[in-house]
């Protein structure tokens, strides 16, 4: 008889409860352990228990999604005990050592549950009595979605509430495919989530199938799921576990939890803060998922400065505390922690981003409780939430203010921030709707009242609103939640979805197509920055920071390590960890290679690259982005952009602030004439549509210093259409040699001179005008690269000046 534990460990100061808890079994068993996705506690366990197989995961979908991901690897085992943290607060306390002592509370305890699962082959889940619950009065927001995966809900079904048992796992191994990954997303505590859904699908699967349960306790009970009745009342089991807070207090102390956010604002002695406690008990739920992590704090609205005080030790492990206030005085206020910056600047003004990007880029969390003022916290949200992160948390604090202040016409003022937030929720709602009015006249008020410029890009990434008391909280989504998603139907036929119903509906009964993309959705531009790395230790946090403090903040980074030596590689897994990146590996294949690998694992709209010696100047993307709506408008097929750059040497010192030598005339208008002049495109310069680069194919891989020419010879080609900003946005790093080379520039400029060379023109003048100024050209570039001192094979150098010279 083979058994295995299952632990999420989400809670790492709960480890010695745990720890204990596994220790007291005598047999030998597995023991699987899901951590944070940046945790470093994975030695911690191996101490005590050196076989354990451990992983970090995602911060989605709590303690179900990984326990999914484990369930492949669990089908070994005959018997499986699922455990998890709680947090230490409320009821959680008692709930938490409840279950854990109901499933592996003693040798015993554990015995009682092995020999059930070895004696009973029919029996596929148990637990302790007093969690089993009835499923139809637990049901809550879970029964459309448990209908649509599993069909007609049977009488008399339950399920362990808490989602902690001991499970049969070759019987539910069809949940992670009924329920794949990318369904999850983090939230906070509300219901009819999919974690949710499967907390109770567990049960549901097991009186489904009518196969055995089993409920522990002083008197074990062993019957087909049909016989069984959970717990008609939870709420009173569960108020049972409940705390005074007295208790709840000590048990905190003594554990050496931190305190709640409540108990910090009633200890501060420093500068003075005021908020409502009941909007702190919000704060609380909303943020203490993440309050081990390193997030990066913005508060509009500092006052006496004491709220960003309490912030900073709320999160211990917070790297930034921004403030930002309009009233000058501000920026006397001393703090001992060097983490806190203010900003004194009016934060509805363009400028105010400016000086906060400066700071630190993109934000996990940021609150505006400032002036409370209509149409500043309209601004503010319009100007800031593009700078949060994905899965960050945009919260308006004492949004109830602005509706009853008489400057701001009192809760019936159609066009209130309040009202604008509901708004946004039913655009939102809307956003299938056929009509491609419907969002743009809901907010035509706003715009018209308040004078608002509204990027329509932004409502693409809400992932959810919320009304709290006088919060209102937006979440941001992470790329793979944008969208609705594939629509899922599981189950058998019943009454409300039979073929002839969805025949009436104009859907296919076993295809269901998603719903129409979101009126606002064309317009929107998300661009990816992707990052070529090999080697580049020395230059990278540079690039990874200019690209993070950027005014309009980029979707997403993407690095690809194109074979780094092993300390390189190294150290790039843990600044990738610390500056919060997408990495990429691949066996050492060129810098072409590398960026059509990050572009193809790349969910923007539109592509930036970014070389490891290159800085972005902050007004990159936004200048970029600005420029391209400006030029869409009368370009048909627009697919590329592109800037002048400056260069800087080592100590980043200007040597050069402007590159291009053609900027008076700065496109070629023929493909000949394109042929025949350095473009001087390179990769932080140029911002490109994914399509577009997809659709020619991406890089060619053979190149390397010819590979931006080539590609967008090939979109000139294919009739997309370019256009020039005549800026420096970039400055590139004058190092006299590539970030990442896969095949010799001299390889390289051959096979872009031979590609084109023998590419077939329209006619026989084109091909003749086209050949000649080509070899013009690299006859100029290696002339080029010679007085430059550049060339390092003297031998292939000659030869290759000699092809060129013979070829006609």
């Amino acid at each position: 008889m083979r058994f295995a534990v299952v632990l999420h460990l989400y809670y790492e100061d709960q480890w010695p409860e745990f720890s204990a808890a596994l220790e007291s079994i005598n047999d030998t068993f597995g023991l699987f352990v899901s951590l944070g996705p940046h945790s470093d506690f994975e030695g911690e366990i191996r101490r005590t228990f050196p076989d354990a197989v451990v992983s970090c995961v995602p911060n989605v979908g709590r303690d179900v999604a990984p326990f999914l991901a484990w369930l492949p690897n669990l089908q070994k085992f005959d018997a499986v005990c699922k455990i998890h943290t709680k947090r230490n607060d409320a009821g959680h306390i008692g709930w938490r050592r409840s279950l854990v002592n109901g499933l592996l509370g003693s040798a015993d305890t554990v015995r009682v549950y092995v020999d059930a699962f070895e004696q009973e082959p029919d029996l596929v889940l148990a637990g302790p009595s007093m969690n089993y619950v009835d499923g139809d009065a637990h049901i809550y927001h879970s029964r459309r979605a448990l209908t649509l995966q599993h069909g007609e809900l049977p009488a008399g079904w339950g399920f362990f509430a808490g989602t902690m048992f001991w499970c049969r796992p070759s019987f539910f191994i069809s949940l992670k495919d009924d329920y794949p990954q990318d369904i999850f997303v983090a939230h906070g505590d509300s219901e009819g989530h999919p974690e949710h859904v499967i907390e109770r699908a567990f049960g549901l699967m097991a009186r489904c199938a009518d196969k055995k349960i089993m409920l522990g306790g002083d008197h074990p009970t062993i019957a087909r799921a049909s016989q069984l009745r959970g717990n008609l009342d939870w709420s009173e089991r569960y108020l049972g576990f409940k705390a005074d807070p007295a208790e709840e207090t000590s048990v905190a102390q003594a554990e050496g939890v931190a305190p709640s956010l409540v108990q910090l604002y009633e200890q501060q002695s420093g500068h003075p803060s005021e908020k409502w406690s009941g909007s702190l008990k919000q704060y609380e739920r909303i943020c203490r998922g993440v309050r081990d992590r390193k997030v990066k704090l913005l508060e509009i609205g500092v006052r006496n400065g004491g709220s960003l005080e309490v912030w900073s030790r709320y999160f211990p492990s917070g790297r930034f505390f921004v403030g930002c206030d309009i009233d000058p005085k501000c920026a006397e206020i001393r703090f001992d922690d060097d983490r806190i910056k203010v900003v004194t600047a009016d934060a509805a003004a363009p400028f105010a981003k400016t000086l906060i990007m400066s700071i630190c880029g993109q934000f996990d969390i940021i609150i505006d409780d400032g002036s409370h003022r209509a149409d500043e916290i309209m601004r503010a949200f319009l100007q800031f939430f593009p700078a949060l992160a994905e899965g960050g948390v945009y919260i308006v604090d004492g949004v109830n203010l602005a509706e009853f202040s008489a400057e701001e016409g009192g809760p019936m003022q159609p066009t209130s921030s309040l009202a604008f937030f509901r708004t946004i929720a039913d655009v939102l709602a809307r956003s299938t709707s056929s009509d491609p009015t419907d969002a743009a006249h809901r907010l035509a008020p706003f715009v018209r009242d308040h004078d608002l410029e509204i990027d329509v890009a932004l409502f693409r990434t809400i992932l959810s609103i919320e009304f709290a008391g006088s919060l209102v909280v937006l979440r941001k989504a992470a790329a793979h939640e944008i969208g609705p998603g594939t629509r899922m139907r599981r189950g058998s036929a019943s009454a409300d979805w039979d073929a002839e119903t969805l025949q009436s509906l104009g859907q296919d009964s076993t295809a269901f197509p998603s719903p129409s993309p979101a009126v606002l959705l064309p317009a929107a531009i998300f661009v990816s920055a992707v990052v070529c790395f090999k080697n580049g230790s020395a230059n990278l946090p540079d690039a990874i920071l200019s690209i993070q403090k950027q005014s309009r903040p980029v979707y997403e980074i993407i690095v690809i390590d194109d074979g780094s030596v092993a300390h390189e590689a190294e150290w790039l897994q843990y600044f990738a960890k610390d500056a919060g990146f997408k990495l990429l590996r691949q066996d050492a294949a060129g810098s072409s290679a590398a960026r059509n690998f990050g572009i193809r694992a790349a969910s923007g709209t539109h592509v930036c690259f970014v070389d490891q010696d290159d800085i972005l100047l902050p007004q990159h993307g936004e200048a970029f982005v600005d420029h391209w709506r400006s030029i869409s408008s009368r370009l048909d097929r627009l697919g590329w952009i592109f800037s002048d750059y400056r260069l800087i040497d080592e100590n980043q010192t200007v040597t050069s602030s402007a590159v291009l030598p053609h900027s008076a005339d700065p496109i070629p208008a023929t493909l000949d004439a394109m042929l025949g002049r350095e473009l001087h495109m390179a990769s932080a310069n140029t911002f490109i549509d994914r399509a577009a680069f997809l659709s020619v194919g991406g890089f060619d891989e053979r190149l390397c210093g010819f590979e931006f020419d080539d590609l967008f010879l090939r979109l000139f080609i294919h009739g997309y259409g370019t256009d020039f900003f005549p800026h420096a946005l970039a400055d590139r790093r004058n190092l006299g040699g590539l970030a990442s080379q896969g095949a010799s520039v001299l390889d390289s400029t051959e096979a872009f001179f031979v590609k084109w060379l023998g590419h077939r023109f329209d006619n026989p003048e084109e091909q003749k005008l086209c050949r000649t100024n080509l070899k013009a050209r690299i006859l100029r570039s290696l002339q080029a690269r010679l007085g430059q001192g550049l060339v390092d094979d003297d031998e292939a150098f000659w030869s290759l000046f000699e092809k060129l010279e013979a070829a006609k």
